[in-house]
């Protein structure tokens, strides 16, 4: 009532039509909770993913208003709203990755915690020593390849799989949640781990973690030197980043084809530049 007396008020003071200030109040609100609400109502589609994602149980299979295709994974906890890359904040989403694209994504448009990250596959390779893959860094003297391929697109779902398959030997990891895949890319949605603030850590060390992991039948990459390795809040070492990863006997036919691939495009370069 009060609102609709200052209203009035105004509309006398500056001789307008009380319905034209209302018309054009409404239409701000309106434009302003059109920007700030979250896509939810999405079309339910058919989809395939890899079987050795299939194994973990059953994905859900989204088209989103924007052409987008979401495949919310066995293991996601969040909201599918978590999941639509139209819902994510850009204001406060933080890029924080190194050899690849990693983006935090701290709140929606509708100012909700977001609690994720989203992880692109690594594009760049080592040229100088393609029998390792990957790029040693701008330190390392090696000469960076960058490799745009549909087979470098599906490490996403070898990364998914690899977490899903921690989880389920009982070993703490970020939680995959989806996978999204926009005009030829796909990127991995994992849920946020909440770290530590203090150094204490309350349960088994790296070293064990790391046995364990072996123990599972994965092939860390430098875990015991923390760079798959974050404390969460519980004080617990959590496995991260896993995308180097090898999973021997699961993934075998898809390294094989990558390294494949990444010799073509090596010799193919090195026919341009000589």
């Amino acid at each position: 009532m009060l609102l609709y007396n200052v209203f009035r008020v105004f509309s006398s003071l500056y001789n307008l039509e009380f319905d034209s200030i209302m018309a054009i109040v409404l239409f701000v609100y309106t434009l302003f909770y059109s920007m700030n609400k979250l896509v939810t109502n999405l079309d339910r589609v058919e989809g395939h993913v890899p079987e050795l994602i299939a194994q973990f149980g059953d994905c859900e299979c989204f088209e989103a208003p924007d052409g987008s295709a979401i495949a919310r994974l066995p293991t996601a906890s969040l909201p599918l709203s978590h999941l639509v890359e139209m819902n994510w904040d850009r204001r406060s989403s933080v890029e924080c990755g190194h050899s690849r694209s990693v983006v935090e994504v701290m709140k929606l448009t509708d100012g909700t915690p977001a609690q994720i990250f989203v992880k692109g596959p690594e594009r760049i390779f080592s040229f100088s020593r393609p029998q390792f893959l990957w790029w040693g860094g701008p330190k390392s003297g090696e000469q960076p390849l960058f490799l745009q391929d549909p087979l470098v697109e599906d490490k996403v779902d070898y990364e998914a799989a690899i977490l899903m398959g921690l989880v389920r030997s009982g070993i703490r990891a970020e939680v995959p949640q989806a996978i999204v895949k926009n005009g030829g890319k796909k990127r991995l949605v994992v849920r946020t781990i909440p770290a530590l603030k203090s150094s204490k850590i309350k349960g088994p060390d790296q070293m064990s973690v790391q046995e364990k992991i072996r123990e599972a039948g994965f092939l860390d990459v430098d875990f015991v030197y923390s760079s798959n390795v974050l404390v969460g809040d519980d004080g617990l070492i959590h496995v991260i980043d896993v995308n180097r990863w090898n999973w021997p006997g699961k993934i075998d036919n898809f390294r094989r084809a990558l390294h494949d691939r990444l010799r073509q495009a090596v010799a193919s370069r090195s026919r341009f530049t000589d």
